[in-house]
């Protein structure tokens, strides 16, 4: 029979094909099926077996030599209904898709491992602009621009997932790079058998005035605006935590605890006391909030408590001195607040002396002129001595 003349052909010992030569051992088995079908049965059929490890077999080969040919003569063709639905032109590109919806892959521009994975008919697009890279329906991977890669899929929000374990969908370690909500969040998340690692910017040695920085226009005056947020639940932490450590070479030179109190240097300011309360945003310092300068013999520490606040000069105790405050008064008191202490300095006195000895005045207020000094002996009740030279 001939060779495509409606039957199989098993070509086991080949007689000639297109010549009177025979090529005998060029084929295994050859099988052929032409006309009209009714069954699976394929049109072409080529078996090999093989059979040694030491050489590299190829299944099939066309060898053209090109000494003159159309620009668009095809290497390969394969057509429904007389319509192109694969070839592969002289030059290795790979047109497919159908003549509605035709998809190139130029050479040398693409690598594509199937490995099981399951891609739609419209996975690669390649176009004259950019191209895009789709899998299943709903991740592209395209070219924007010039040096400008994207991932996109209309007004759905994506998302990206670089792996550090993966054991199956329940096991992982893994950083993100997502929308979430008109929010664009960058992390690390982990679960089941996996361990939630650390976020670091690393940004090496560098030679920028900023290397690291943030950029806001505020532009409503109807809002409140926050430039940076650190937002952490605390169920379980040292109370040594920090809530942020700004350090120069693993020294820290700015630090916040998680109870708000603020290390500066040797410098402390700290929102409570001996016990840990909330800041009176409202009014300043809450009770027990003080600041602190933590250098030996030279303590410096401004203590709020209730009505009274005292400035504290060298230590807490009876041994130093310290200002207070008591309503409007400013007292020189032990730094303790056990009793007063003693003042020497040069003093000053300020003031308009008293007219009459009724004149306004508050018991103890002192007043002086040319010719006497005047002492409030009680509310609104003035004396005074004599000031004679010599």
């Amino acid at each position: 029979m001939g060779f495509f003349g409606g039957s199989s052909v098993d070509l086991t010992s080949p007689g000639p094909i297109g010549s009177t030569t025979p090529n005998t051992g060029a084929f295994t088995t050859l099988s052929a099926n032409n006309g009209t079908l009714t069954s699976s049965s394929p049109a072409f059929t080529l078996a090999q077996t093989w059979n040694s490890a030491g050489v590299v077999f190829t299944a099939l080969r066309a060898n053209v030599t090109d000494t003159a040919s159309n620009a668009s003569s095809l290497l390969m063709d394969l057509q429904v209904g007389g319509s192109s639905f694969f070839n592969v032109n002289k030059s290795g590109v790979i047109t497919f898709g159908g003549p509605t919806n035709q998809k190139t892959i130029t050479a040398g521009q693409f690598t594509v491992t199937m490995g099981g994975s399951i891609f739609d008919s419209n996975f690669i697009n390649q176009t004259s602009s950019g191209g895009s890279f789709r899998i299943n329906s709903d991740v592209i991977l395209a070219r924007d621009a010039a040096n400008t890669f994207a991932q996109r899929n209309s007004t759905n929000a994506q998302t990206f997932r670089l792996y550090n374990t993966f054991t199956d969908a329940s096991n992982y370690e893994r950083g993100f790079f997502r929308w979430n909500t008109n929010v664009l969040e960058i992390g690390a998340e982990a679960a089941g058998t996996g361990t939630q690692r650390q976020l670091r910017f690393a940004l090496g040695t560098v030679t920028v005035s900023t290397p690291l920085s943030i950029t806001q226009t505020w532009n409503s005056s109807g809002v409140t605006f926050s430039g940076f947020v650190v937002n952490f639940t605390d169920t379980a932490s040292s109370n040594s935590s920090l809530v942020f450590d700004f350090q120069k070479n693993g020294a820290s030179l700015f630090k916040m605890d998680k109870f708000g109190n603020f290390t500066s240097g040797s410098w402390v300011f700290s929102a409570t006391n001996s016990t840990f309360g909330d800041w009176n945003a409202s009014y300043g310092w809450s009770s027990g909030s003080q600041l602190t300068h933590n250098s030996s013999n030279r303590n410096l520490r401004l203590v709020f408590g209730g009505s009274a606040t005292m400035l504290e000069f060298g230590g807490a105790t009876s041994s130093f001195p310290a200002l207070k405050r008591s309503s409007a008064i400013l007292q020189i008191r032990l730094a303790d607040d056990t009793g007063y202490t003693t003042l020497d300095a040069q003093l000053r006195l300020q003031g308009t002396a008293p007219a009459t000895a009724g004149a306004t005045g508050t018991a103890g207020d002192v007043r002086y002129d040319s010719d006497y000094i005047y002492i409030c002996t009680a509310t609104n009740t003035w004396k005074r001595v004599a000031i004679a030279t010599w």
